[in-house]
């Protein structure tokens, strides 16, 4: 009789294992332990995980970061308080939609996590800009992401909007934009206080390699945007 107790006990405490352990496989599958990545703006490939987080929804693209919904905040806000990538808040736009989120910053890049209010999904990005200019096409780091060509200047100057102000100054300061920038390697970025411009490398489309020299030129005195020449010459926009 002894035994037979001691039998269904052990059956007991298998089956509760069991369930415990289909427990745990089905919260798995259904909300999902998974790292929030993104990808770095010189060359689209990985560069940081800010951290580890339970999902209800997950999906990462190579040219959209990562997008999520948390199972719940208070997660969230612990992942984002112990990222040892974490920089603080800023207020920027992707494209002139305003956004404002959690920066994040490795090794020469930065990235930005907000929340979609219209999905209520969580995006991960990288903070970068285009800009297409001395016959080559540049991504490089900014606290805004915006694309800059010549046609793209030229028709906002003939319908009256200073694309430049708008997409870059008004935003940041030069004062502001260098504190942003002060995390970044000393050979990455040029402070210029005298004439109050930065100068960050670019990243070649077409070479596929970064600039040796901090070659894209903002400059905050006259609101303009450009590219420095190897022979220090600048040709703005």
């Amino acid at each position: 009789m002894k035994r037979k107790i001691g039998m269904i006990a052990v059956i007991t405490a298998i089956t509760l294992l069991l369930g415990a352990l289909l427990g745990v496989l089905i919260e798995q599958k259904v909300n999902p332990t998974v790292e929030i990545t993104a990808w770095e703006c010189q060359g689209y490939e990985d560069s940081i995980v800010i951290g580890s987080l339970k999902v209800t929804e997950y999906a990462e693209s190579p040219y959209n970061g990562t997008r999520f919904t948390p199972k719940n905040q208070e997660d969230l806000q612990a992942m984002i308080d112990m990222s040892p990538y974490y920089v603080g808040t800023i207020s920027t736009h992707f494209s002139f939609s305003p956004t404002s989120g959690w920066l994040f910053y490795k090794d020469n890049n930065s990235y930005l996590l907000w929340r979609d209010e219209t999905s209520g999904r969580y995006h991960l990005d990288n903070l970068f800009s285009d800009c297409v200019m001395n016959n080559d096409h540049f991504i490089f780091p900014t606290f805004v992401s915006s694309y800059f060509s010549v046609s793209q200047m030229e028709y906002a100057e003939n319908s009256g909007y200073d694309l430049a102000q708008n997409a870059i100054y008004n935003w940041m300061n030069y004062d502001q934009a260098k504190v942003f920038y002060s995390i970044y390697d000393e050979d990455y970025v040029i402070f210029d206080d005298f004439n109050r411009i930065i100068c960050v490398k670019g990243y070649s489309e077409y070479t596929k390699a970064v600039s040796s020299y901090p070659n894209i030129v903002l400059n905050f005195a006259e609101s303009r945007i450009g590219c420095k020449t190897e022979t220090g010459d600048i040709i703005y926009l």
